[in-house]
């Protein structure tokens, strides 16, 4: 899969795309760190990703619980899953560095998860929302 943004991805809740461009753009930032084995760049984008996804899911699930959001509950699981397993690619990162495995492990665990999660659970919010009228 060929990581990129594309409007597919909008899930009409303005603030949450912009988000997700942004994480998107950082990820494919990783993705070539990680292909050019630049080890000071995957660290910065690893970095930032971990601040950045974390307050992008807090600010979703304040909007969810803002709007009695009814999937708030497998939302919140999902994102501290995610969570979870960035922080355990981080680990690896740090304590092998730049490998083969860590791109599998970012293509799976990060790109992956990322536009699937956008196109299933935050495009329901974004249905949610606009049925809303928010």
């Amino acid at each position: 899969m060929v990581l990129g943004w594309s409007d597919s991805l909008l899930t009409g809740v303005d603030s949450v795309d912009n988000q997700h461009k942004e994480l998107i753009e950082r990820a494919i930032k990783l993705e070539k760190a990680v292909a050019d084995k630049d080890k000071a760049v995957v660290a910065e984008t690893m970095a930032f990703l971990q601040y950045y996804v974390t307050q992008h899911f807090k600010d979703e699930e304040e909007l969810m619980l803002k709007h009695n959001y009814p999937g708030y509950d497998a939302q919140k699981n999902a994102h501290d899953l995610f969570v979870k397993k960035l922080a355990e690619i981080k680990e690896g990162f740090e304590s092998t560095g730049v490998t083969t495995a860590l791109m599998a492990k970012l293509k799976v665990n990060v790109n992956s998860w990322l536009v699937g999660h956008i196109n299933t659970m935050d495009k329901q919010l974004g249905k949610y929302m606009q049925e809303k009228g928010l």
